[in-house]
């Protein structure tokens, strides 16, 4: 059986890594990244989280 991989796209701007706001890019930019990233073998899907640190972390868990 394959192991499928599920990537996340998380930009963030931290001057101190005690807090971290969520860095929008632009749309067409993360579609390119995100279609770059299906194309490599055992990936199945890539998510884009806008979470922003609290209550989200710097490490996605």
């Amino acid at each position: 059986m394959r192991h499928h991989e599920f990537v996340i796209l998380r930009p963030i701007t931290t001057p101190d890594f005690m807090t971290a706001r969520f860095a929008e890019l632009p749309h067409n930019l993360v579609r390119d990244i995100a279609g770059e990233i299906l194309n490599l073998p055992g990936v199945a899907a890539v998510g884009y989280d806008i979470t922003h640190k609290p209550p989200g972390t710097v490490e996605w868990e």
